[in-house]
């Protein structure tokens, strides 16, 4: 609920990054650690600037993500 943070698309991740909960990133650049992990409901766009909203659901708690014009908004 707080101000909408900027914003920049990444290229697309390899879907086996997210079922990792510990592991070296490669090329010598370190490691990583998942330390939070749910659900989303709602459809991504095809394109980095369309609108983005969709429902999150982690640890038991339920949130709504906007992404637009380049501007992130988590809500409660």
């Amino acid at each position: 609920d707080g101000p909408p943070q900027s914003v920049k698309p990444l290229p697309v991740h390899k879907l086996h990054w997210l079922d990792h909960s510990v592991g070296e990133v490669s090329g010598g650049r370190g490691w990583t650690r998942r330390v939070m992990a749910g659900c989303f409901y709602g459809e991504l766009p095809k394109n980095d600037s369309d609108h983005v909203q969709v429902e999150l659901q982690f640890k038991g708690m339920l949130g709504k993500l906007e992404i637009k014009d380049f501007l992130c908004r988590l809500c409660s």
